[in-house]
């Protein structure tokens, strides 16, 4: 793409004159502002950590129902819809207003969530996950366009600054609340206690926005016959494009999750599932770069002219390539602590917060530097990677005692505070960088982005941890592991001792792998470099361009 065209672009996202009287009566402000935020940040943050808890306490869950050999499929169920919804809430949003959305996710993940702790065996179980996988991607992504949504966007560094937070709680609490439900055995209540509170959180977030929020400031639009509005209802959602993100995105998470863990890497099934994800991506990329031809289209989930921004473009790959490190860390680091360390889960939770608790600081001082003091986002960007690869670069080299050495929580601190400032810059820089029109697009393109992101990371480093594992360990202490590491307890001292050292060189090794995703955040610091550093102007737009 020319740097004319690119300059040309950046001016028109950010260079159109406010209104400022139609902005008084588009966004909230005062007592409804303040409980809009409250609500839609509860409403992020429990999907978020719902999800996390359940991973923790995985083994309680598949001692208490049976069928450990397919404990995984209770995650995976959940990653499939969860993920592969992200962008299609998104449109589905845009076309039906936020009020309705929020209300239709929460129609199906209320009752799911119900239905998955009143679940009597694992098929049971797998299922209704599914299904509220579908509405807790819903709610994450309404509640995220939402935030947006709310204020003008000379206020988006303090209302990321604040739905980041909300997001990052989960890693705080998330750990923490999994590791004593795993020590009590009562999972049930994982899904019983979101209940109450998302009931709570819904409500008077709906109560507070205006009918046809944000579209009340528009021309309500007449009726169509019920036919007709439900055949301009799936056409205005792209629902071809729907069918195979859906499909494409299933696919990979399939053979991301459950290669060379429950399935070889060469079996039919996951070399199937591959190449038809890979035909369905293609598919999906080709059918949205004719369908909107023409940049006018509004019914692309993933309009043409997303495919010609540089910046935008940049952006999506820092989000995927960043997904890798922050969720190896949440998940990996307290795998540690239980393995090498010995210690609890409760207790691995709370050593968590070593990295978990400085990556809402980080967030908060990225938005603050490029939102109140106007640092180009280059800067913020670079500093977040640089803290990330050292940190990373140190978690690699931890001495696999017993006893946890204290420089690991130093360690977790630089990585917790580079995190967060990729984090915080990331997703300030999602909705400036489109039109104010695709802003609910851009938002779920970058969510979804991150989550496949996540899932690769997994499924890499945990094959990485098999394959040193069955390298240097012997079959039947394999098998015995992997049904449960509790039986490491079992072996005599010096057994264990070896156990625990080969595991933490594992472990080291998976850090290492992931030093590679940290760094190659550098790429899109090249790719929005300019003689003119883009940065956030006193109207919360993008600013700058050139060579």
């Amino acid at each position: 793409m020319d740097e004319s065209k690119m300059e040309t672009e950046i001016e028109s996202v950010s260079s159109n004159p406010t209104q400022e009287e139609e902005d008084a009566k588009r966004y909230l402000k005062g007592f409804r502002l303040i409980v809009a935020v409250l609500g839609l940040g509860i409403i992020l943050f429990l999907p978020t950590a719902e999800a996390s808890i359940v991973s923790t306490s995985l083994v309680t869950i598949s001692e208490d129902i049976g069928s450990y050999d397919r404990s995984s499929w209770i995650i995976t169920s959940y990653l499939l819809t969860y993920t592969g919804c992200l962008i299609v809430w998104s449109k589905i949003t845009g076309v039906i207003g936020l009020r309705p959305a929020l209300l239709w996710s929460a129609a199906i993940f209320i009752p799911f969530s119900g239905a998955c702790g009143a679940a009597k065996n694992v098929e049971q179980l797998i299922t209704f996950r599914a299904f509220q996988g579908i509405g807790a991607s819903g709610l994450y992504s309404v509640s995220t366009i939402g935030m947006f949504q709310l204020v003008p966007p000379r206020q988006y560094s303090q209302i990321n600054s604040i739905a980041a937070c909300f997001t990052a709680v989960w890693l705080l609490i998330g750990p923490v609340v999994g590791g004593a439900i795993s020590q009590t055995g009562d999972w049930r209540w994982i899904f019983y206690m979101v209940l109450p509170i998302q009931a709570i959180s819904i409500f008077p977030t709906l109560l507070v926005l205006p009918s046809r929020f944000p579209l009340h400031c528009e021309p309500k639009v007449k009726t169509k016959p019920q036919l007709s509005s439900i055949l301009n209802f799936f056409k205005k959602i792209d629902a071809l494009g729907t069918i195979l993100l859906l499909g494409a995105s299933a696919l990979l998470v399939t053979v991301l999750e459950e290669g060379g863990v429950q399935l070889a890497w060469r079996s039919a099934v996951i070399i199937t599932c591959a190449i038809l994800s890979g035909i369905l991506w293609l598919a999906f990329i080709f059918w949205e770069r004719t369908s909107g031809r023409d940049d006018s289209s509004e019914n692309a989930m993933f309009p043409r002219r997303f495919f010609g921004n540089q910046i935008f473009m940049a952006n999506l790959f820092g989000l995927f390539v960043s997904g890798v490190p922050v969720i190896v860390a949440v998940i990996e680091l307290p795998q540690r602590y239980q393995i090498v360390n010995a210690a609890s889960p409760l207790s691995a939770g709370v050593r968590l917060l070593a990295y978990a608790a400085p990556l809402p600081f980080g967030i908060v001082f990225a938005n603050t530097l490029t939102g109140k003091y106007r640092v180009p986002f280059i800067y913020s960007l670079s500093g977040g990677a640089i803290l990330q690869t050292v940190g990373f670069a140190l978690q690699s080299t931890l001495p696999n005692t017993l006893r946890t050495w204290p420089g690991q929580y130093g360690y977790s601190v630089i990585t917790g505070l580079g995190m967060g400032m990729s984090m915080g810059t990331y997703y300030i820089m999602t909705p400036i960088s489109v039109g104010k029109k695709d802003q609910h697009l851009a938002v779920g393109a970058g969510l979804q982005a991150r989550l496949l992101g996540s899932a690769l990371g997994i499924a890499i480093v945990n094959n990485v941890l098999n394959n040193y594992l069955e390298k240097h360990l012997p079959p039947s202490q394999l098998v015995d592991l992997r049904s449960s590491t509790a039986s490491l307890s079992h072996y005599p001292i010096e057994v264990q001792r070896g156990i625990r050292e080969v595991y933490g060189e594992g472990f080291n090794l998976q850090m290492r792998v992931s030093i590679a995703f940290c760094a190659a955040q550098f790429v899109v610091v090249g790719l929005i470099a300019r003689k003119k550093a883009l940065r956030i102007d006193e109207n919360g737009k993008m600013t700058g361009g050139g060579l």
